[in-house]
């Protein structure tokens, strides 16, 4: 409970900076020639009526999604933390004054 106490007002700053960045891109992409492309031509997998997709996977699909969805950013933010924490390590190791004496 303390770590989510710590610095929340920044942690929340970023988060809400990040989200409407996003929201922005997301924006200004619609209003592209290729967006309206995409929504013009519509629904055209499978040709006329339903799609020809067993029931089983129409099921399990929305599992994939979730999952794509959710694992790629943790993984990619899990990674880019990883990262970041060796470089923080290597720079207060130089930083620290610990210098070794030959003998």
């Amino acid at each position: 409970m303390k770590f989510i106490k710590k610095d929340w007002k920044s942690r929340t700053a970023i988060v809400v900076g990040i989200s409407v960045c996003i929201g922005l891109l997301m924006i200004t992409l619609e209003q592209t020639q290729f967006a309206q492309d995409i929504n013009a031509a519509g629904y055209q997998h499978g040709g006329e009526g339903k799609p020809d997709i067993p029931a089983a996977i129409l099921f399990i699909l929305p599992f994939i999604k979730a999952l794509v969805l959710i694992g790629v950013p943790l993984l990619i933010a899990r990674l880019l933390a990883s990262i970041l924490r060796l470089v923080s390590r290597k720079g207060s190791r130089k930083n620290s004054g610990y210098q070794q004496t030959r003998s």
